[in-house]
């Protein structure tokens, strides 16, 4: 097994949440860093999800796509759905593929110069927080730059189904597909970042998932 089980993981995210959002404490964290030397991260965080009628439904109450410093010496994530929100909140999407069976929102993360790797994934759904084991932890590495825009492509969390012991199906945790995206879908991440760095030269990271050693990273045969 390559998840670990927390019964409380979506009350923990709730307390950890306090009043401020995950970008409101990104930013914070580079406050003291001039514009001109930070760098931004750019790219889609895409999950499957459930057709329903005309629309397509997410089964989880939360999934984090988690990265951290070479170091290890500090840690962020990025975020679909209601983590650290109140649960009855409308989790919000900047597009929805009904057809495809995948919604998603682009990111902007501000950052500290240096080296980083994306580790492992959560999903929260009905007070349980499946994440990865501590052994199962993967490096998908990526590097930021003064007055650069690092792109790292869409990354899509997928969706099992099994069986409870009642006889009814539940949703379970799947794998990261990773893959290039589009100009079109880098300039609508873009548009997340502050206007006054749109402009800054955009490298793309080029993430593979075989560096990240693990079954559970893929490319995306159908991005």
């Amino acid at each position: 097994m390559h998840y670990r089980l927390s019964i409380a993981g979506v009350a923990a995210a709730l307390l950890l949440g306090g009043c401020s959002t995950i970008e409101e404490r990104q930013q914070q964290r580079v406050a003291d860093i001039p514009e001109a030397g930070r760098g931004y991260v750019v790219g889609t965080f895409a999950i499957q999800c459930k057709p329903a009628d005309a629309s397509c439904v997410n089964e989880y109450d939360a999934q984090l796509l988690q990265f951290r410093s070479a170091d290890k010496t500090w840690e962020d994530s990025v975020a679909i759905g209601n983590y650290g929100v109140p649960t009855f909140q409308r989790q919000v999407f900047d597009y929805e593929r009904a057809e495809r069976a995948e919604k998603g929102k682009r990111f902007c993360v501000p950052l500290r110069p240096g080296s980083y790797g994306f580790y492992g994934f959560t999903y929260f759904i009905g007070g349980i927080a499946y994440s990865f084991k501590r052994a199962s932890e993967f490096n998908l590495a990526f590097i930021v730059k003064p007055g650069e825009i690092t792109d790292v492509g869409k990354l899509k969390l997928t969706s099992e189904h099994g069986r409870h012991l009642l006889g009814f199906q539940v949703p379970v945790p799947g794998m990261l597909l990773l893959s290039g995206q589009p100009k079109a879908d880098i300039d609508a991440a873009l548009q997340k970042c502050p206007e006054r760095v749109r402009a800054w030269p955009v490298r793309e990271a080029s993430l593979r998932a075989m560096d990240a050693a693990t079954p559970l990273v893929r490319m995306n045969p159908a991005p």
